[in-house]
């Protein structure tokens, strides 16, 4: 059973994760950084019908957004650099306290691009994983609810 304890630097501990918390949350990174054309069109969404307001949107805005993405999955990395086992099948990480909303971007982002990579759509999130077919659509579907519940978490300790 996963834990969950605020330090006295305001740092947030998360004992007992299950070895597929501690997978999925180490390719949030990786997944942030995916250059596949469906992930970065979900990402980085057009914002402008007309072709000359996009076009300047994408110079101007696009690379600071890039930037951004490419920030918080180095944030998120240097956490997950403090996961280590803590049990025989559980694992400990900490959430250094400034780093609280880069995560629950990081995490958003994420699934955003598992559910592209995986071509899953609104209809799965409501489906029991063992519908979907093949493996990698269970285990993606899976994962997005894992990032779905430390985005709960994270939120709920934030907030108190």
């Amino acid at each position: 059973m996963m834990e969950i304890e605020r330090d006295d630097a305001g740092d947030l501990w998360f004992r007992g994760m299950s070895p597929l918390h501690a997978d999925t949350l180490l390719h949030v990174p990786e997944w942030l950084n995916n250059e596949d054309p469906r992930v970065r069109a979900r990402l980085l969404p057009q914002a402008y019908t007309e072709p000359e307001d996009e076009q300047q949107w994408r110079r101007l805005g696009a690379d600071h957004l890039e930037h951004l993405f490419a920030s918080r999955a180095r944030i998120v990395g240097k956490d997950l650099e403090s996961l280590v086992q803590d049990g025989p099948v559980t694992y400990t990480f900490c959430i250094r306290k400034a780093h609280a909303n880069a995560w629950l971007s990081s995490l958003n982002a994420a699934r955003l691009a598992l559910f592209e990579l995986h071509e899953l759509d609104d209809v799965d999130l409501e489906r029991d994983p063992s519908e979907l077919g093949s493996f990698e659509k269970e285990l993606a579907l899976v994962r997005i609810h894992v990032m779905a519940l430390m985005q709960e978490l994270l939120i709920e300790a934030e907030t108190g």
